[in-house]
C-alpha cells in the first residue's frame, strides 16, 4: 500500500510542562504533545548519540518484546528536506513500510522521522514523536508499544531517569503492554519513585498494582510498610493480606511481617 507524500514536520509541545527539564515524570506523562506545522522557535538541542542509543528495552523486571516488528522500516524515497527558500523545517517521507502489518503507514513514517531526529541530535523532537505514538488513541496496540519502547530506549540510552520514568508511565497507561508484563512494569515504576524519594507516588502505584488481579505478596507487604511510614490507615490489614498471599503460594512468611501485624 502506498499513499501520497506525507509532510512530516517539526513538533511542538501542547504545553510548557513538556519541557525536557521537567522534574515530575508523572505530570510529564499526563500530557501529550500536538503535531503542528511550523518552525521551532527555540534553539535546537544537541546531543551526541549515534550507536549508543539502545534498540532494546533494558528496564528492570519488564520484558517488553525485543522485536516490535519495526526493524524492517524502509522509506520509499528517503527523508529529504524541502528545497527552495521556504525557511520552515519540514521533511517528506513517501510510502513508509513496516514488516509488521499491525504497524500502519502513518506510524511507520513517524517512527522513521523520530529515528532521523535522534541521528541529528534532536532529542526533544524525537521524544515528542514518541509521546504522540504511545499516548494517542489514533494508533493501534502494536504501534503504541513500538512508540513507547523506542521512547524508553531513547531515554535509557541518554541515562535520563526522569524521561525513562515518563516513558514507562506512558507505556503502562497506553494499555499496549501484554498483561503478563504489566506487573513487572508497575513494580519498576514503584522502584523509580522510591529512587527519587517520592514515597507518595510509590504508594499510589503499589495500590494500583494491588488492585489489579492477584498481586505478588512482596508488593503488598511493601505497600503496608510504606503506608505505615506515611501514617496511612489499615496497614495491618494490608500486611495480613500479604501474609495470606505468601501462604497461598506455599512460601515462608518472614517473621518481620508477622511482627508488623502484631504491633499496636
Amino acid at each position: 500500500m502506498t499513499w501520497r507524500s506525507l509532510p512530516l514536520i517539526a513538533l511542538g509541545c501542547a504545553s510548557a510542562s513538556l519541557a525536557q527539564d521537567a522534574t515530575n515524570p508523572e505530570e510529564q506523562a499526563r500530557s501529550t504533545p500536538i503535531i503542528v506545522e511550523g518552525q521551532r522557535e527555540e534553539a535546537e538541542r544537541g546531543a551526541v548519540l549515534g550507536s549508543r542509543i539502545a534498540r532494546e528495552p533494558r528496564f528492570t523486571d519488564l520484558n517488553v518484546a525485543t522485536s516490535t516488528g519495526i526493524s524492517g522500516l524502509t522509506p520509499g524515497a528517503g527523508l529529504e528536506p524541502f528545497n527552495g527558500a521556504n525557511p520552515t523545517r519540514k521533511r517528506i517521507t513517501s510510502t513508509c513500510v513496516s514488516d509488521n502489518e499491525a504497524v500502519g503507514e502513518r506510524a511507520s513514517c513517524l517512527l522513521l522521522q523520530a529515528r532521523s531526529l535522534v541521528d541529528e541530535g534532536d532529542v526533544a523532537g524525537a521524544s515528542d514523536i514518541y509521546r504522540v505514538l504511545v499516548s494517542s488513541d489514533e494508533f493501534g496496540t502494536t504501534e503504541r508499544l513500538a512508540g513507547g519502547t523506542e521512547f524508553y530506549n531513547l531515554a535509557d540510552g541518554l541515562g535520563d531517569a526522569g524521561l525513562r520514568e515518563e516513558a514507562l508511565i506512558r507505556l503502562v497507561d497506553s494499555g499496549a503492554l501484554p498483561p503478563e508484563r504489566q506487573a513487572g512494569a508497575r513494580r519498576t515504576l514503584v522502584a523509580m519513585a522510591l529512587a527519587r524519594g517520592d514515597k507518595e507516588s510509590a504508594v499510589a502505584r503499589l495500590e494500583a498494582h494491588a488492585a489489579i488481579g492477584t498481586p505478588d505478596a512482596q508488593s503488598v507487604a511493601n505497600l503496608a510498610i510504606l503506608s505505615r511510614e506515611l501514617a496511612l490507615p489499615r496497614t495491618q490489614e494490608t500486611m495480613a493480606r500479604a501474609i495470606a498471599l505468601r501462604e497461598s503460594e506455599g512460601g515462608d512468611v518472614p517473621q518481620s511481617w508477622r511482627e508488623f501485624v502484631a504491633l499496636p
